[in-house]
């Protein structure tokens, strides 16, 4: 797919509060519509809602959306 696994940089489990921002590509492409970041939801501070992965893109790889993970941590809770 492109990605690397996520124990090699990336992050994996509850995304609520997560931003996300469109890349150029994204936005010439598919994701047009949106004109911003995207976040993930987060309706209940006592519930996990949302559930990904992110992974550092291989080389030719095109990202679409980007996400820090920075210390492994998307997500607005730890």
């Amino acid at each position: 797919m492109g990605l690397e696994y996520v124990d090699n940089g990336g992050y994996a489990g509850v995304l609520d509060g997560a931003r996300s921002a469109v890349t150029a590509t994204g936005r010439a492409g598919v994701f047009g519509y949106l004109d911003g970041p995207v976040t993930f939801e987060d309706n209940s501070p006592l519930v996990a809602e949302s559930h990904g992965y992110a992974g550092r893109p291989r080389e030719g790889f095109t990202s679409l959306l980007d996400a820090p993970v920075g210390d492994g941590s998307a997500g607005a809770r730890p």
